[in-house]
């Protein structure tokens, strides 16, 4: 604070620019230096205040075991934490100033993606992100804006990766859908297994009927012998389901 007794405008404004945080011309009305004073106390700590909470948020950020990444409004990249280079092989220095949309998703993907990043709260919805490799990662996404980031407006993105848990219930899915065919499969077998015991009675009271049709037993003979093939057939059907 500074205390002159010469009133000089361009003094003035020299000690604000250098730092100053108040000019007080002299004589000195105390209420005046009092209220300067507590006027240069609250700013100083709202100034550590702000450091704190900058440092306890970015501290946070980098530390965080999921990904995190501010976007411009226009889907420009501003900043992604360490967690997402390591979970899709993207730096920060590569990609920044870029498209999120087209370093990060699939071209079939982008309009579901645009959504997530256009503005306002968007929570719980998934979609996949493009790795460096081409690979894809799925992710639990919320997004909402953020008011004041380097004095402009951005969009914090956030996401868990669920890719394993994507894997697992792909992998349950497919063994539901192959426990079902399994348990059709040895109903097939069971119920052929006893349409075959009631043709193969059918046979021998026909062969007992044919008696001295040397032909025509000949062909239940090779009836039987067909049946026991498809029965045996039935049966390995039926073990491997």
């Amino acid at each position: 604070i500074v205390i002159t007794g010469f009133a000089d405008v361009e003094g003035a404004i020299i000690a604000l620019r250098r730092g100053a945080a108040d000019y007080i011309l002299k004589p000195i009305n105390p209420d005046v230096l009092r209220a300067s004073l507590a006027r240069s106390a609250e700013r100083r700590q709202l100034r550590l205040a702000k450091e704190r909470s900058e440092e306890a948020f970015r501290t946070l950020v980098e530390t965080a075991d999921c990904l995190i990444a501010i976007l411009r409004p226009n889907h420009t990249i501003v900043y992604l934490n360490p967690y997402t280079t390591e979970l899709t092989g993207h730096r920060l220095d590569e990609v920044r100033g870029l498209d999120w949309l087209e370093v990060f998703v699939s071209p079939d993907q982008r309009p579901a993606a645009s959504d997530l990043l256009d503005g306002g709260p968007n929570r719980g919805r998934e979609y996949p992100v493009m790795c460096r490799d081409g690979s894809l990662r799925w992710l639990l996404c919320n997004s909402g804006d953020l008011s004041d980031f380097d004095g402009d407006e951005a969009v914090l993105v956030v996401g868990q990766d669920i890719t394993e848990r994507k894997r697992a219930e792909e992998r349950l899915l497919q063994s539901e859908r192959l426990a079902a065919i399994g348990q059709i499969v040895t109903g097939l077998a069971h119920e052929s297994r006893n349409a075959l015991q009631r043709s193969k009675s059918c046979l021998e009271l026909l062969a007992i009927e044919l008696d001295g049709n040397a032909d025509a037993l000949e062909l239940v003979s090779r009836i039987h012998r067909a049946q026991d093939h498809l029965h045996r057939l039935y049966e390995e059907v039926r073990g491997y389901a």
